[in-house]
């Protein structure tokens, strides 16, 4: 007897299930490069660099530096809470990521990537049932 193939699609709630939660993983990992860029900015932003690593400053506005460092907490945060409302099977999580998707999609061409994953995941009909407020039953993420 041969095995059947297993379906690459999202046709089982078990792909869908194992796509949200590689969104989840995805999305936690990029808020982590958000703070990474904001630690750098932080450390970037005074005049002597980083000495330990025998690396100068460049020459960057203070105004700026403290710009770019918010920029980059806030959306770190939008990703950890966004990620998070995906795990508990949120609609408001779900509408958080999709929307950071729509936005790294500008970013090419990792950003580019993961948005169109992302995008592609989140707007799929299962998405829609399973993050709306009208199931009783979630799935369990894979883990």
């Amino acid at each position: 007897m041969t095995a059947k193939p297993k379906n690459i699609e999202m046709s089982s709630t078990e792909n869908f299930v194992s796509h949200v939660s590689v969104l989840c993983v995805l999305y936690f990992l990029v808020a982590g490069a958000f703070l990474f860029f904001a630690l750098m900015m932080y450390f970037f932003m005074n005049e002597t660099g980083l000495p330990f690593f025998g690396m100068q400053s460049f020459s960057l506005s203070q105004t700026v530096a403290a710009v770019l460092i918010v920029v980059f907490l806030l959306l770190a945060l939008i990703a950890i809470f966004g990620a998070i409302g995906m795990l508990r099977w949120k609609e408001w999580g779900r509408k958080i990521i999709l929307f950071l998707g729509a936005v790294f999609v500008l970013f090419i061409p990792i950003g580019t990537v993961v948005g169109a994953y992302t995008i592609w995941v989140l707007t799929h009909e299962k998405a829609k049932y399973y993050f709306s407020n009208n199931v009783k039953e979630k799935p369990k993420h894979l883990g």
